[in-house]
């Protein structure tokens, strides 16, 4: 009796929002909040939106030169970009909240295969669409999920993670000023190879080791259930 208690409490505490939809949104539109207005946190969500709409405002209304404008876009849309990784490395650790504070949690994948003491419990098609680089002239194009280590707070590996987002937010902020003050290229070179190409490097001998099935979560359990096909994760 107390364990059924226990169960629809516990089931009371989740959303019935879908955990791969938000994630799919957050990762396609997520900079623009749409995965907030989504869950129905709808001031929030507006609020992603009006701070990249101020951002290119000067260049609307006044018809400033973007060129002029340059170094105040790049930090408007910093901000943004500071919420948004911290969202979706919420979504991706199951503490994302809908609007009712009911936590968006992945559904367990019922394989036998969990039932391994070396099987880990997390979906390897999501695993794999979180380390996906996609490189592309065209920024909509783009997909920087590996560049953020996404894949690694979802398997648990936090500090690594984070090591991630500090070189991406470095190598962001470090191409934007010499871009806004128009510096040499060279140095934006240089920057790029020491904030990008390393964890480019990272990344993709861990989609390897993903694909080949060996990579591990935190608790040194291989990552290989299919749990899901129904969005295209990779």
């Amino acid at each position: 009796m107390r364990l059924e208690l226990k169960e629809k409490e516990v089931d009371e505490k989740l959303s019935d929002k879908e955990f791969l939809k938000v994630l799919e949104i957050a990762l396609s539109w997520g900079f623009l909040g749409i995965h907030r207005i989504y869950v129905k946190k709808i001031f929030s969500g507006i609020l992603y939106i009006l701070f990249v709409v101020v951002a290119f405002m000067p260049c609307l209304i006044f018809k400033i030169e973007a060129k002029k404008m340059v170094f105040f876009i790049f930090y408007v849309l910093f901000f943004v970009y500071v919420f948004y990784v911290k969202d979706l490395i919420y979504i991706v650790t199951g503490r994302f909240k809908d609007k009712e504070g009911k936590v968006i949690k992945e559904k367990c994948s019922c394989s036998k295969l969990l039932y391994d003491e070396n099987v880990s419990h997390l979906d390897f098609n999501v695993l794999l669409r979180l380390s996906r680089i996609k490189l592309s002239r065209r920024a909509y194009k783009r997909d920087n999920a590996g560049y953020l280590g996404l894949y690694l707070f979802y398997a648990g590996h936090f500090k690594k993670g984070m090591f991630y987002i500090i070189l991406d937010m470095l190598g962001y902020l470090s191409i934007s000023t010499c871009i806004s003050f128009s510096l040499n290229y060279i140095l934006i070179v240089v920057f790029l190879v020491c904030f990008y190409l390393p964890v480019f490097l990272f990344v993709s001998f861990d989609r390897h080791l993903i694909k080949k099935k060996m990579f591990k979560d935190k608790d040194g359990k291989i990552v290989c259930v299919k749990g899901t096909n129904k969005y295209n994760f990779y």
